[in-house]
C-alpha cells in the first residue's frame, strides 16, 4: 500500500493504523464482514479500509471506495488497482447529485480534506498548509445504490464534517434496507448541522 510519510508512518511500519479508534474499527470489520458482502467506503482516503474489506468479502463480494479529493484519489486508485473486487470512484458523497466545493489540503494533511476549514484553523500546521478550494462531482448513496443495483452490507463514513449530507442522501436505504453503519463524527458539529433531520436524531438517541 502506498502512503505519504511521515503521516502514514503507522501503515508503513505496522501495515495497520495505530490509533485506538482505528484498531477498534478494523477489528469490528474483521468480525462483521463476510464473504460475498458489499462494503461502501465513504471517504476512503488512501484505501486502508477498502483493502482490508477486499480481503474479507472475497471474490464474490464488492467494495466501492468513494474519495472526493483529486490528489488523494490518485493514490487511492494506485492502491486498489490490483484488486478486481474494488471499484474506486472520484466522487464526494452528499444528499444529491451535484457539484460541490471542498477544501483540499496538501497530501501530507489530506486526512483533513473538508467542506469547512473552521475546525482546523486553530491548529499549528494550518497556516503553513492552506487548503485549496476544489469543485468535485457529488452523488447520493440512495442514487448510487439504485443505479448500480447493489445492497450494501456495511457503510463506513469518514467525511470530516459532511456526515449530515451523506445521511440525508441515504434515507431510503436506511429506512427500507438494513446496512450496518459505522461513522466517525464530532458530536458537537454533528448536532449543530444535523438535528433537523429525523434520521440523524435517531442515530444520536
Amino acid at each position: 500500500m502506498k502512503v505519504i510519510l511521515p503521516a502514514g508512518m503507522d501503515l508503513f511500519l505496522l501495515g495497520a493504523k495505530g490509533h485506538d479508534s482505528e484498531v477498534r474499527l478494523a477489528r469490528w470489520l474483521i468480525n462483521t464482514l463476510q464473504s460475498g458482502d458489499t462494503f461502501l467506503d465513504v471517504g476512503a482516503h488512501f484505501g486502508y479500509y477498502s483493502l482490508l474489506a477486499s480481503q474479507l468479502v472475497g471474490e464474490t463480494g464488492k467494495v466501492v471506495a468513494f474519495e472526493a479529493a483529486p490528489k488523494t484519489f490518485a493514490l487511492l486508485e494506485k492502491n486498489v488497482k490490483p484488486y478486481s473486487n474494488i471499484l474506486a470512484l472520484p466522487k464526494a458523497v452528499s444528499d444529491k447529485v451535484a457539484s460541490i466545493e471542498i477544501y483540499e489540503f496538501p497530501v501530507l494533511y489530506s486526512e483533513y480534506n473538508t467542506l469547512d476549514t473552521k475546525p482546523f484553523e486553530g491548529m499549528e500546521w494550518f497556516k503553513e498548509n492552506l487548503p485549496q478550494p476544489t469543485t468535485v462531482p457529488a452523488i447520493s448513496l440512495d442514487f448510487y445504490c439504485q443505479q448500480a443495483t447493489i445492497h450494501p452490507t456495511v457503510i463506513k463514513i469518514d467525511v470530516e464534517g459532511a456526515e449530515g449530507s451523506v445521511l440525508k442522501g441515504l434515507q431510503h436505504r436506511l429506512c427500507f434496507s438494513s446496512p450496518q453503519l459505522v461513522m466517525e463524527f464530532s458530536q458537537k458539529n454533528f448536532k449543530e448541522h444535523c438535528m433537523e433531520n429525523p434520521i440523524e436524531d435517531q442515530i444520536l438517541s
